[in-house]
């Protein structure tokens, strides 16, 4: 008699709390937008630009990954440029908390998207926008010393030299003091103008991780990782700010040992029972 009640429905209640149990670790993505973004250069030999090292290009509404040997937009090789994107998940980490209880949860994947774009202001200093390829997402620990968007070379004043702020010259001296962390390499590719894509950077590194997690500013550095990639992405302070970089965080709730043993149990007993059955 306890066998035929154990197999008519002790076996399928279990079941049915342990698949209510799954649920409610349900994963949740929120996102948050960059908070600073720029890029710097490091001028090829048809980039005419002076002192182009030593320059901030905080002001201009795109953001550009290229490799030195990438062809430029006219004729020549335009130079090497790199972007830097800074984060700050503290309103995304209290929603987290809102949903799934302060300390209960736990970050299961991050990801990194960009809206690519050919239209650029500032005519003449880039590479060719659109060069399928493979660009490094890199992460900064200390927020890379704290580097400053600036607002150099803007869009009305094309030929203004600005000095304030973050240049390629100024990355390398962040570099040596506390070198990046490779988070990974992707692959650009090329969908069109305005367009959004989006790159899985898994859960990044440990490091990453717990600035992410404490709610530190976060920075990445984006770079070219083979010798054609050339893309532009739009800025957070495009337009109406409607196409900025942003962050994808993926969260689950971490399961009760209830749950999680209720689950366990569910699963002996459909083994038992179709064992039973041979």
């Amino acid at each position: 008699m306890v066998t035929c009640l154990f197999n008519h429905w002790v076996v399928p209640v279990l079941c049915g709390l342990a698949f209510l149990a799954a649920a409610a670790v349900q994963a949740v993505t929120l996102s948050t937008t960059a908070i600073a973004d720029t890029f710097v250069l490091n001028p090829g030999p048809a980039n005419t630009l002076e002192d182009a090292d030593n320059r901030n290009f905080g002001g201009l509404n795109s953001r550009s990954v290229a490799a030195s040997t990438a062809v430029g937009t006219t004729s020549g090789q335009k130079g090497e440029f790199d972007s830097l994107l800074r984060f700050n998940a503290t309103a995304t980490l209290a929603a987290f908390d809102a949903l799934f209880g302060a300390g209960n949860w736990t970050v299961t994947g991050v990801s990194l998207k960009l809206c690519t774009s050919y239209n650029v202001s500032g005519p003449g200093i880039f590479n060719a926008a659109g060069a399928e390829g493979k660009f490094a997402v890199n992460y900064m620990p200390n927020d890379g010393s704290a580097w400053v968007q600036g607002q150099g070379y803007t869009s009305i004043t094309p030929d203004a030299k600005s000095y304030s702020g973050i240049s390629y010259a100024g990355l390398q001296t962040l570099l040596d003091a506390t070198p990046a962390t490779l988070v990974g390499a992707y692959d650009y590719v090329n969908l069109g103008t305005t367009q959004w894509e989006t790159f899985d950077l898994g859960i990044g590194t440990q490091a990453l991780l717990d600035d992410l997690l404490v709610g530190d500013n976060l920075s990445l550095l984006l770079t070219p990782a083979d010798s054609q990639v050339a893309f532009n992405f739009t800025s957070w302070q495009y337009g109406s700010s409607s196409k900025p970089p942003t962050l994808l965080i993926t969260a689950a709730a971490i399961p009760e040992p209830a749950s999680a043993g209720l689950l366990a149990v569910a699963c002996c007993c459909c083994l038992a029972r179709r064992m039973k059955r041979r």
